[in-house]
């Protein structure tokens, strides 16, 4: 008994249990998705405050807590100016671009579909490859600093970690 107690991480056990409940809790969620629409549109069962609020934590991103938190204490108030350009630059596509997605755009539930609309296939196919490549450097860069901190916290080997 007291090898068993000697081998057991509460720490670990708490990432790992967090980590099933999310498996499993998806799994039955997900169970009516057919296709990569049904996913993307959640058959259209999620609430403007939940959407609004969706938009808002992908837009902050994980960055604001860690990187900008960090670069404010270094800077100072200077940073203050450089980091007001986001939400500048959401206020304007809120009041400019926002406004002329009209009905043209029904059923387009990515900026390739727009893309492909405007400019053909070949250019859909382009900017499908560049918003893969782009979003594979950005997961890479989540998945080392997620690395770090799960090897920090939990004193494991950043291999394990990732």
């Amino acid at each position: 008994m007291g090898s068993i107690i000697k081998f057991f991480d509460p720490d670990k056990a708490i990432v790992l249990a967090f980590l099933a409940i999310t498996l499993i809790v998806g799994i039955i969620a997900g169970r009516d998705i057919k296709n990569i629409k049904d996913y993307a549109i959640a058959n259209k069962s999620y609430s403007t405050p939940v959407l609004a609020l969706t938009l808002l934590a992908t837009m902050i991103g994980g960055g604001t807590t860690t990187g900008d938190t960090a670069q404010f204490f270094q800077d100072g108030l200077v940073y203050l100016i450089p980091s007001l350009a986001i939400p500048i630059a959401i206020f304007l596509a809120a009041k400019y671009i926002a406004p002329k997605f009209d009905n043209r755009f029904d059923g387009m539930i990515s900026v390739s579909d727009i893309i492909k609309y405007f400019y053909g296939v070949k250019a859909e196919v382009f900017s499908g490859i560049v918003g893969y490549a782009v979003c594979l450097g950005v997961i890479g860069m989540q998945f080392t600093a997620l690395g770090s901190l799960i090897a920090s916290f939990l004193s494991i080997n950043y291999s394990t970690a990732i």
